[in-house]
């Protein structure tokens, strides 16, 4: 995608948040620190910050971009600009992007129309969560993640059930296989997830929850939230009588949240086990990059 020779650059600068540097390279070929001309800058320290661009290369390319939002470019988390006497380039990194947040090497397709979604499911998803987080930095963002198994093998799965129920031959069932997609919102970029992720997020019915599948009741309570809410869940399930569920976990003490489910407080809940399910979710739009607290 980009090859950059590192001896022909002559300047090189970059900002990451609240953090910009700028270096630039003498007529005799040493390097130096503008704002202190005096600062000692490393040779080798400024040849291993250029050597990833020589060549910088992308496991795949998204053309005609529409939406950088998606990508996380609208507000990148790195702006890097690298001149030499020819030509200037300017690389922006995003941050919580699709594309970065679930891992290039789990990627199915980049470039799913919506046509495309019956073939994983995800026309008419199993499950959709609706994620609202707050960063260690008090951040605040959401994200919808679409989960569905392949519908061919599901199909299967569900005709093997029906006819075994009923029967009790002492046999042990050999492990299932499963083949899972998940989506980001409205991302054309479909990635594959594994087993134990699927079924994991797919344990989210009325009575998974309330029958500590993924959280564990200590006690029970009527106490109105009093500080910051750390995590908050919509899940949208088949379900006539509990349709949705709402799951909000708000900080309680070093060894708690307090969950209010549909608006209302209902238990304390390990703060292991919240950061836990947080992380289940994470793990697939994260990448497992990122931990939160």
């Amino acid at each position: 995608m980009l090859e950059i020779d590192p001896d022909a650059v002559t300047s090189l600068a970059w900002t990451c948040g609240d953090t910009s540097l700028a270096f630039a390279r003498g007529e005799e070929g040493g390097w130096s620190y503008p704002e202190d001309e005096a600062f000692p800058v490393d040779p080798e320290a400024m040849e291993a910050l250029l050597s990833p661009f020589a060549p910088f290369s992308a496991a795949f390319v998204i053309e005609d971009v529409e939406d950088e939002t998606q990508y996380g470019l609208d507000d990148p988390a790195c702006s890097i600009t690298i001149a030499t006497d020819a030509q200037t380039w300017e690389i922006r990194l995003g941050d919580t992007s699709a594309v970065s947040s679930l891992g290039l090497d789990n990627y199915v397709t980049y470039d799913a129309a919506q046509e495309d979604l019956a073939q994983y499911g995800l026309d008419e998803p199993e499950l959709t969560v609706t994620v609202d987080y707050t960063t260690p930095e008090d951040e605040s963002g959401t994200f919808t993640l679409h989960i569905s198994r392949d519908p061919e093998e599901k199909a299967e799965a569900e005709a093997k059930a029906a006819g075994a129920d009923g029967e009790t031959d002492g046999e042990t069932d050999e492990e299932e296989t499963v083949t899972a997609y998940a989506r980001v919102g409205d991302s054309a970029i479909v990635c594959s997830i594994s087993a134990e992720e699927y079924n994991s997020l797919m344990a989210a019915s009325y009575d998974d929850l309330r029958h500590r599948k993924l959280l564990t009741a200590d006690s029970f309570t009527s106490e109105t939230p009093s500080q910051r809410q750390e995590v908050a869940l919509t899940v949208y399930l088949d379900h006539e009588t509990f349709p949705q569920v709402e799951i909000a976990l708000y900080r309680y003490d070093g060894s708690h949240c307090l969950a209010v489910v549909d608006g209302t407080p209902a238990c304390l809940v390990s703060r292991a086990d919240a950061v836990n399910l947080m992380e289940t979710v994470r793990s697939i739009v994260l990448g497992g990059e990122e931990s939160g607290g």
